[in-house]
């Protein structure tokens, strides 16, 4: 029997379902290289351009968002972070690594598919080194 499929994984397969062009960093990248614990979030570093934007401010209301908690894709263009609670956990939208690194980080990403559709997910080194920067210990598994 398969293991079930973190509520942040479907998450990130909805918003790639509808065009939505992101690399999904953080311990949901690290969940999906090793398998191990259960990622609480979806961390995104989106592409920055203003389309891009619009449709992920409309993604986050299709994954049950509040309306009043989704920025707009004005404010996602001048923001670093925004955490925005949806129906499958928190997904926070790291704007601001999306401007400095998503060509990077899309240039070294890996393909994983889930429920069909294939999700940019950052290579474990970028997850590892982000982590790093921003006090995330990675998993055991992760550093072996």
């Amino acid at each position: 029997m398969a293991a079930p499929v973190p509520p942040p994984v479907l998450a990130a397969a909805v918003l790639r379902s509808r065009g939505i062009d992101a690399v999904i960093i953080g311990g949901t990248a690290e969940w999906l290289h090793t398998g191990v614990g259960m990622p609480r979030d979806l961390d995104l570093a989106p592409a920055p351009t203003p389309a891009n934007l619009a449709a992920l401010t409309d993604g986050l209301t299709a994954l049950g968002a509040s309306p009043d908690h989704v920025p707009t894709a004005d404010v996602l263009a001048r923001t670093d972070v925004r955490s925005v609670p949806t129906a499958y956990g928190p997904v926070d939208v790291l704007a601001g690594r999306g401007r400095d690194e998503h060509h990077l980080l899309t240039a070294q990403a890996h393909t994983v598919t889930v429920l069909g559709v294939g999700l940019s997910v950052a290579s474990l080194g970028d997850v590892l080194r982000l982590r790093h920067i921003h006090g995330y210990r990675p998993t055991r598994v992760a550093v072996r």
